[in-house]
């Protein structure tokens, strides 16, 4: 939220590659803060929370912002994996796709279209 970046309880089982790739999606979130503050990530909680959560139509027109911000995140993180050679990227797209379009992100979009978007 904002300039915090909150860590998964296994972070210290994540190895370099996973490390990398996980800020390299956090760190598209918090240039999205800054962008909605314009320039200052904790102005940009309010925006960002209406545009994420979708305030007041969360799984209509707003679950499209919701997917929007997330791809992007997941994008970073399938580059950097890319990048660092780990293999694992293709693991991301569909992990990814699954996530995004399940109830943890409000069925933000359907899978298929993500799926594409990733590729």
């Amino acid at each position: 939220i904002g300039p915090l970046i909150a860590l998964p309880d296994d972070w210290d089982d994540y190895d370099a590659a996973g490390k990398a790739a996980l800020l390299a999606h956090e760190r598209v979130h918090l240039r999205q803060f800054r962008w909605a503050g314009l320039g200052s990530p904790w102005l940009g909680v309010l925006p960002m929370a209406v545009l994420y959560l979708g305030l007041p139509l969360p799984t209509l027109w707003c679950a499209w912002t919701r997917y929007r911000l997330e791809l992007a995140g997941y994008r970073a993180q399938i580059a950097m994996h890319e990048q660092l050679g780990s293999g694992r990227a293709n693991d991301v797209r569909a992990n990814a796709a699954a996530a995004i379009s399940g109830a943890g992100y409000g069925w933000a979009w359907a899978g298929r279209l993500i799926a594409r978007a990733l590729a």
